[in-house]
């Protein structure tokens, strides 16, 4: 074994950097980063290298320049540009050319360094760009550097790299999957192994730290040495004072806003994170903030990520907004615009001294910043609050809302807990000269389980547009939601004792409508009329046994999720929902037919059909033609499987665990799009040649496929990226590669019957994985293995065969 990795290591030619632990999750971005680099390509290329404070921008660039500056006539790393130029313009031309030039007495100009460098290959590293001219004075334009030059910009400010043209960004990423604990027990450890008493506070650390290497190191370094004792001491006090080194670090980038941009992050910070960003948009522009341009700033400056529609953002970066919030008024917290702290929240709520804030967020066991804030209030409270905005409060103590409650600027009230019976004592909406809610627009009582009495809202709610009533535990809600007239989303998710709903047809501007989990609910409601906008209908988990035909009155239906409902036994045609896109029939265990598709539907793009009772798949399927990705998982009964070329749009076909497919079908015609095909677990025996006419395949999965005894020529599959034959217990050969292979990086044999490897595997050059882990018949390994020059990970554990790697020739 220790042959074999010395004999790999020099064919890999690799010598270990003198800092090697400190690069751990670099290696992989560097050839990353080595491929938007196009080291080859004769023309000029700038790369930008983003992401927030303290993620190891500059780690990355100094690693990709010392690994491929030698292939330049000149370099030059430029560290921390951004105090630089307070040197002026000039001294930075100067340090640019003379460390290229390697002439340390040379006068630098813009004109001069253009004449001095367009004819040279150079690569230069611009680090911790925090001004747009430092880029128009350093590196202007592509035509300033002679062919082949590469340009490295890294910054935390993506708009820079947008306003000079900089088109091709790597972001780079925190690191995980292990990675932070070995940069973590780098710097803490660095003395021999940790000991035991300290061993289970690591996990408190990388939780804190969440894969930021500055806070790794610092926290690392920090603790290195120390006893048990120490270690607690320094966790607890983490807790009430953040980390100085850390969060100046990290508060450049919010230093480097202007106000209404801080207000925005700092409303982010405390309230919104993992909300929907539209509907943060909608908020914050109803206090006066250019929302828009505001969250773009915030992103381009890696402060903030959206993520499906929904903002995230670092704990350190909500840890940094608390700290300021708390240095503004320390003293009066009724003065803030935005409350956290409990005490805060308890001193205002009984001095009745709120007169700014619009964003009150009371937490409960959900708290997204794991700060739970117990509120003890009498029935005679008050909340008087004209600017309040968002108020969201958990675990709240009263059966009622305070009947004088002021919420005319309310837009989003969220109110969970078991307490609560009714939102007002009274007919709140209609008290005279009082518009408590005309602004609301988004309510939500989900978790509200006492619940007995809703608003009367026989009137229409003008801006009304979103209800939560997941949980809920009336028998059925009040009649009168079909007045809300502008309701675009109802959720009645896990409604348990729903049995009915009436007039949904009614809710003409209604978009979404959830029923998930809504056990008792057997029949879906009649749709009389037609709904121009409903797009997602959500009856996964519900009692029902079909559909009604006049679902088909829904024609702009593009969601229909059905998952798990086991009675569900037959399936409308549903040729009239022309703009369906997604359907889920998951889990429908008595469901033996799928429907017979008369018509061509233009936009049927995903259909899940996992452990559905079918034995056959129609050949009407073939009318999806856009059909991207279609999921048949655990269909034990599934025998025979239609030809799928044409589905002329497929993606991706998961047929694992249907153990009854003993052959896949033919394939007539090229499948231009085809990439993902899973046949885990299936009876097949072999594949048909003419699989190779899914000529984008990256991955193809086989997976214990116990009777699997032949793979055809590897060579055709010529995009092929991963392929995973663990199991194939009766495959004894793997088939020569007569050709490069420049696309496979992934090749899973473990568990096979192979008895040797072909020397062509050499020409899977772009190779990072072979596991061939517990094949036991296995008994050596080719020497042409040693060719295989980006290797990373070579397994082959419990090869009991395996006797000798061969000798070279």
């Amino acid at each position: 074994m220790e042959e074999i990795i010395v004999d790999v290591c020099k064919d890999l030619n690799c010598a270990p950097s003198k800092d090697t632990q400190l690069l751990v999750g670099v290696y992989s971005c560097i050839r990353e980063l080595e491929l938007l680099l196009c080291l080859e390509s004769i023309d000029v290329r700038m790369i930008g290298i983003w992401g927030m404070g303290g993620i190891g921008k500059t780690t990355l660039a100094r690693a990709i320049y010392e690994t491929i500056s030698h292939k330049f006539e000149g370099s030059c790393f430029l560290a921390d540009v951004g105090d630089l130029t307070r040197k002026g313009e000039d001294y930075l031309k100067q340090q640019l050319l003379s460390r290229v030039l390697r002439d340390k007495n040379i006068d630098a100009t813009t004109s001069l360094l253009k004449a001095k460098l367009h004819s040279k290959k150079v690569l230069v590293v611009i680090d911790n760009v925090n001004h747009r001219s430092i880029l128009k004075t350093l590196v202007g334009k592509c035509n300033w550097f002679g062919p082949h030059s590469r340009i490295i910009i890294t910054t935390s400010d993506k708009q820079f790299l947008t306003m000079h043209g900089v088109n091709v960004v790597y972001e780079v990423q925190k690191l995980q999957d292990g990675k932070d604990i070995e940069v973590f027990n780098y710097y803490a450890f660095r003395n021999g192994p940790p000991s035991r008493d300290v061993m289970n506070l690591i996990d408190h650390v990388i939780a804190y730290a969440q894969g930021l290497p500055l806070a790794l190191e610092v926290l690392g370094s920090s603790l290195c040495k120390k006893s048990k004792d120490e270690w607690m001491c320094a966790l607890n006090k983490l807790k009430k004072i953040p980390n100085r080194e850390i969060h100046e670090a990290l508060q450049i980038s919010f230093d480097e806003l202007d106000d209404d941009e801080k207000n925005i992050f700092l409303d982010i910070a405390f309230t919104f994170v993992g909300e929907q960003k539209d509907v943060v948009v909608e908020i914050l522009d109803s206090c006066g903030f250019s929302a828009t341009s505001g969250i773009r700033t915030l992103v381009d400056k890696s402060l903030i990520s959206i993520i499906d529609g929904k903002l995230h953002m670092h704990d350190l970066l909500i840890e940094i907004g608390n700290e300021i919030v708390q240095r503004t008024f320390p003293k009066e917290p009724g003065k803030c615009s935005r409350l956290r702290m409990q005490q805060d929240i308890c001193h205002v709520l009984e001095k009745y001294t709120m007169t700014k804030l619009r964003v009150l967020s009371i937490y409960g066991k959900s708290s997204p910043h794991g700060m739970q804030c117990k509120v003890h209030i009498y029935d005679d409270f008050k909340l008087p609050c004209d600017e309040l905005r968002f108020l969201l409060w958990e675990q709240y103590p009263l059966k009622s809302l305070p009947y004088d409650f002021e919420s005319k600027n309310l837009l989003w009230l969220i109110i969970r807990d078991d307490h609560l019976t009714q939102l007002w004592e009274g007919n709140k909406v209609h008290i005279p000269g009082i518009d408590h809610l005309v602004s609301l627009e988004i309510l939500n009582l989900s978790g509200c389980s006492k619940l007995e009495k809703f608003l009367d809202i026989s009137q229409p709610m003008p801006c009304l547009s979103k209800l939560y009533l997941d949980g809920i535990v009336m028998t059925e809600p009040p009649s009168s939601i079909c007045y809300a007239i502008r309701l675009t989303l109802l959720s009645l998710r896990n409604y348990i004792n729903l049995e009915r709903f009436l007039g949904i047809d009614k809710l003409v501007s209604l978009e979404k409508l959830i029923f998930s989990g809504s056990s008792k609910l057997e029949k879906f409601p009649d749709i009389l009329q037609h709904m121009p906008c409903l797009s997602e209908l959500y009856l996964d988990g519900t009692a029902k046994t079909n559909l009604p035909s006049s679902i088909g009155y829904a024609t702009r239906l593009d969601t229909l999720i059905l998952r798990n409902c086991i009675n569900l036994k037959r399936f409308p045609v549903i040729d009239k929902l022309v703009s369906l896109e997604i359907l889920s029939l998951s889990g429908c265990s008595e469901l033996e037919k799928f429907l017979d598709i008369l018509q061509h539907m233009p936009c049927l793009s995903k259909l899940y059909l996992d452990g559905i009772a079918i034995t056959d798949l129609l050949y009407s399927i073939g009318y999806v033609t856009q059909l991207v990705t279609l999921i048949f998982r655990n269909c034990i009964n599934l025998e025979h499987f239609p030809r799928i070329d044409q589905l002329v749009s497929l993606e991706t076909l998961l047929l694992s665990g249907c153990s009854k497919i003993e052959k896949f079908p033919d394939i007539s015609q090229q499948m231009q799009h085809l990439s993902k095909l899973y046949l885990d677990g299936t009876a097949i025996l072999e594949l048909p040649s003419s699989i190779g006419y899914s000529i984008l395949l990256t991955l193809l999965s086989l997976e214990s496929c116990i009777n699997l005894k032949y793979f055809p020529n590897i060579s055709q599959f010529v995009s092929l990226e991963k392929l995973i034959l663990s199991g194939c217990s009766k495959l004894e050969k793997f088939s020569n590669i007569s050709q490069p292979k420049p696309c496979l990086s992934e090749l899973y044999l473990d568990g096979t019957g192979i008895t040797e490897l072909p020397s062509s595997i050499a020409f899977s050059t772009q190779l990072v994985r072979l596991v061939l882990r517990k094949c036991k018949n296995l008994h050596s390994l080719p020497s042409s293995i040693c060719k295989l020059t980006r290797l990373e990970i070579l397994s082959f554990f419990g090869c009991s065969n395996f006797g000798k790697c061969e000798k070279r020739t």
